[in-house]
């Protein structure tokens, strides 16, 4: 029988892999992760369609149909095995092997109108951003009071959350006068969002809660862990050692250097990762179109150019001590409040058909007083983290019109629809730094042991 087993947990193993690689293939279509998917053209060649981009590339189909083909076959072995067995009067077979849960089936899709960027809807918050970032940069350099421009700063976090909004709308939603506005609020931001960021944005949405270990983020490679965590160099463990681990004062200087860390650097990776891209300048996918490399080539051009201008700009107006303080206002304006969008001990190891099953075991609702001050600054409805990882092509304006929607879903599916304050999401994010802190990192094994 112990054959049995182990040729099936084989087989089940060797049968995921290959239906990772050819998931959802039928019709000449496979739909891949991040809004993209892969058309036949019937000529021994397939054409990979970017919808974010409206980018196109085409790659050879015989990897995809070599993949079908050995997952058809195994299935079919598999299959006959588990025939022998029962034919064998071996019942166990079936039942000794536990199956995992299914994954959670996709939410209803939400009525067309929702995935509408509605610019008449954000003009009156991006207006009141606009402006009071300017008075307040204004009143900075006419005061000579560097300090005003942390508030400067704080008041164009809506702005953030348009470019945001703006990068996750569907293509037939996204216009070239949406494009147009998101590159001008850069000009205020330094925010600009071009491959870099979105590739780190892209992993945390297929990656969601799949925290590592590490001290520098790795901001290049497509795929990989979700690195939008505010407690990534604790996740090995104490990065000073096992003595810091068990030093009271050396854990509370570790918590604090990694949360502040985490809380106001969130502009300035934008301006490093804008001047980083330009590296990536003329150099193209192999059999990439020639609108496919200009594109490209010029949002890397745009974001650097952007960046620069907008630098030049902050330091001509507020100085570096200033500037220096419009960084930290704006960061520390959204990474804050941010702590209430995720729970912080991350997610099980899910396969990947599990996508909302991660999901919805990390998003987290923020729940906030009823005043204008957060009304501004969020939209009035990005606490609502839940629903934009439900439905991440709807802006964050319509997601309020959702909620019942996901608490009906959580309801059908016996899950918990999480929602907490500031300090409770806070207080959950310090008890797992100090619980990470006091971790010794891995014993790093030598040649000489």
């Amino acid at each position: 029988m112990a054959d049995w087993h182990r040729r099936e947990e084989h087989m089940q193993a060797r049968l995921a892999i290959l239906i990772r690689r050819c998931r959802r293939v039928a019709d000449g279509v496979l739909c891949c992760p991040s809004n993209e998917c892969v058309r036949g053209h019937g000529c021994g060649m397939l054409e990979l369609v970017d919808g974010e981009a409206g980018r196109r590339q085409q790659i050879h189909a015989w990897k995809i149909s070599e993949h079908a083909a050995s997952a058809h076959s195994l299935r079919k072995d598999f299959e006959d095995c588990r025939e022998t067995a029962r034919r064998r009067g071996t019942s166990e077979f079936r039942s000794s092997t536990p199956s995992k849960p299914s994954p959670l089936p996709p939410p209803p899709r939400p009525a067309p109108e929702l995935f509408e960027l509605d610019l008449e809807s954000y003009a009156p918050h991006l207006s009141l951003s606009v402006a009071l970032t300017a008075a307040f940069v204004g009143l900075a350099h006419a005061a000579d009071a560097p300090w005003i421009g942390a508030l400067a700063g704080i008041c164009a976090v809506p702005l953030l959350f348009f470019q945001h909004d703006v990068g996750h709308a569907l293509a037939r939603c996204r216009t070239q006068t949406h494009i147009n506005l998101c590159s001008a609020t850069s000009l205020v931001t330094g925010t600009y969002w071009g491959a870099g960021p979105w590739r780190i944005h892209n992993r945390h949405h297929s990656r969601t809660g799949d925290y590592s270990a590490w001290l520098v983020p790795d901001v290049e490679a497509r795929f990989g862990n979700d690195v939008d965590d505010y407690l990534g160099p604790l996740r090995g463990g104490n990065p000073l050692g096992a003595e810091a681990a068990r030093n009271p004062i050396l854990r509370v200087v570790v918590v604090a250097v990694t949360l502040s860390a985490s809380i106001f650097s969130f502009q300035a990776m934008f301006i490093l990762q804008a001047f980083k891209e330009l590296g990536r300048y003329g150099q193209h996918e192999p059999g990439a179109s020639y609108e496919s490399r200009k594109l490209q080539d010029q949002t890397v051009l745009q974001g650097a150019l952007i960046t620069a201008f907008h630098l030049c700009l902050g330091l001509a107006c507020l100085g570096p001590v200033g500037y220096l303080a419009f960084s930290l206002g704006i960061s520390s304006g959204l990474q804050t409040f941010a702590a209430g969008f995720h729970q912080p001990k991350g997610v099980e190891d899910y396969g990947n058909g599990h996508y909302y099953d991660r999901q919805m075991q990390s998003a987290t609702n923020l729940k906030l007083p009823d005043h204008p001050f957060f009304d501004f600054l969020l939209f009035g409805s990005a606490g609502y983290h839940i629903e934009h990882h439900l439905w991440e092509h709807v802006p964050a304006i319509h997601l309020p019109k959702l909620s019942q929607v996901s608490k009906d879903y959580c309801k059908l599916h016996g899950l918990e629809y999480r929602e907490v304050t500031f300090a409770e999401a806070w207080s959950a994010w310090l008890s797992e730094a100090w619980r990470l802190s006091g971790e010794a990192p891995p014993r790093q094994v030598s040649r000489a042991d």
